[in-house]
């Protein structure tokens, strides 16, 4: 009986063992954005998106927005925001993917600014109602 009992013990163990070799582990694929340039002045400009991928599939970048292209080189997203001459804030949104990950930023353009004559000040005007009191 002792036998039988430590025979199954053995059995048992190399089963265990057998089971046991994770040689294939599958590592989920993922985007790691390291930098991004998202708020932009109305005049526009380049901006860009530096990130870190597992991801041997080719990394793709789209903007939502015609006003805000990309372009992908190497670990980097190259942005162009065009001028803006509108009062209210715009915004798009950068997906970039590679194989199964995928992530999104919101890219920030200020509207232009109010400036009086003969005062100092600037004022922007954006998406909220306000009040504001001028000198005169």
């Amino acid at each position: 009986m002792k036998r039988i009992t430590y025979a199954l013990f053995a059995v048992m163990g190399l089963v265990l063992c057998a089971c046991n070799t994770d040689t294939d582990i599958i590592e989920d694929d993922y985007i790691k954005v390291v930098s991004v340039d998202n708020v932009y002045q109305p005049a526009g400009g380049e901006g860009v998106i530096e990130f870190k991928t597992n991801s041997t599939a080719a990394v793709k970048a789209v903007s939502n927005r015609d006003w805000c292209t990309v372009s992908v080189q190497g670990s980097k997203v190259l942005m162009t925001v065009g001028e803006y001459s509108d009062i209210v804030n715009r915004y798009a949104s950068i997906t970039i993917s590679a194989g199964t990950a995928s992530t999104r930023l919101t890219i920030h353009q200020y509207g232009r600014y109010i400036a009086f004559e003969g005062l100092n000040d600037f004022y922007r005007i954006g998406d909220e109602a306000c009040e504001m009191t001028f000198p005169i």
